[in-house]
Parts: structure tokens; C-alpha cells; sequence
């Protein structure tokens, strides 16, 4: 094994810049006084295609990744079982962070909306914020990046399926007379 470096300083800027100033710049514009602000309004009013374009921009972002290793013809060399031993190290390390967050959210003593929503929404890793991250990674270390993007696309899937599966086993232990859990009603009674 060679030595490998990792100029982790330019990592973090690069990361902040490209994941950090984003969500502040939004966050701002989003706290604009809602009643001249325009994008605001407009936003509000079409959520529907904003969800579909976010979408689209996520689906794109590893789909990209991936055809230009099969362009590269680097996929010829994926194995079955390699996409296999990192799909059970996905499911393996999240499966520590669900139990982590879930021991926190205990010791925290949440309510049982509250914690559910803390320990699904915490354990999950994102592809996008993955991906930028082997973007980030030097040409040296990667190798490939559609090639190095290919675990996270499959992490994302897998994790996707086990969460699924979590929520709703969790959502059958529920009492019959208790409503499903809504987003909106869990931050509502944390601001309580």
C-alpha cells in the first residue's frame, strides 16, 4: 500500500463552500419577510414540480457519476460480491448509528414521536453530500469517481429499503388509538 495524503484543510473549505454556504444562503432567503418576497410566494405555491425538480437532481447526480465509469468501461471490473460486502457495511454502520441515536434519544428521554423522528432522520446518510465528497477526494486516491461513487449509490439503496422497513414496523407497534406521526406535530410539541 503506497502513502496517501489527504490535504484535509482544502477538504473542509471546499466542502463548506460547496455544502455549508448553500444551506445558509437558503436558510436566509428563506427567513426574508414572507410578504414582499416573491420567490417565497412562488415557491409556496408550486411545491409540487420543486419537489419533482429535486428529485431529478438527485437522481442525476449518480447517474452521471456512474455512466462515466461505464463510459470509462470500469464497471466491467465491479464484482457482485464486492457490491455485496458494501452493501453489508452499509447496513452494518447504519445499524450502529440507528441504535446509537435511538440510546440517545432515550437518555434524552423524548417523546415516542420526537424519537422516532430523531433517530430515522440521524442515522441517515445522504448520497448527494457523499458524492461530494469523493469529488473532493484527489485524482491519486479515488481513481475513479463515477468508480468510488458506486458504493454510496448502492448504500443509498440499501439504506433506503432497511428504513422503510424500520418505519413501518415501528408505525404497526403503535397503539390503535394514537394518529400517525407527522412532522409537523413532532416539532410543534418539541416547541412546546
Amino acid at each position: 500500500f503506497g502513502r496517501v495524503s489527504f490535504p484535509v484543510y482544502g477538504m473542509i473549505s471546499e466542502l463548506l463552500l460547496a455544502v455549508l454556504l448553500p444551506l445558509v444562503l437558503g436558510k436566509l432567503l428563506q427567513e426574508l419577510p414572507a410578504g414582499d418576497h416573491a420567490v417565497r410566494r412562488w415557491c409556496a405555491s408550486h411545491p409540487r414540480p420543486l419537489s419533482y425538480l429535486n428529485n431529478a437532481f438527485l437522481v442525476a447526480i449518480p447517474w452521471m457519476k456512474v455512466s462515466a465509469a461505464a463510459a470509462e468501461g470500469q464497471l466491467a471490473r465491479v464484482c457482485l460480491t464486492d457490491v455485496g460486502a458494501a452493501a453489508c457495511w452499509v447496513l452494518a454502520v447504519h445499524a450502529l448509528f440507528l441504535a446509537f441515536n435511538l440510546l440517545g434519544c432515550l437518555a434524552l428521554g423524548l417523546s415516542e414521536p420526537s424519537k422516532r423522528a430523531v433517530v430515522m432522520t440521524a442515522s441517515t446518510k445522504t448520497l448527494p453530500f457523499a458524492l461530494t465528497v469523493v469529488g473532493l477526494l484527489p485524482p491519486g486516491v479515488v481513481g475513479s469517481q463515477g468508480l468510488a461513487s458506486i458504493p454510496g449509490v448502492v448504500g443509498e439503496f440499501v439504506q433506503t429499503i432497511l428504513d422503510s422497513l424500520l418505519g413501518t414496523l415501528w408505525e404497526r407497534g403503535r397503539p390503535a388509538h394514537l394518529p400517525p406521526v407527522v412532522v409537523d406535530d413532532v416539532l410543534d410539541d418539541d416547541r412546546a
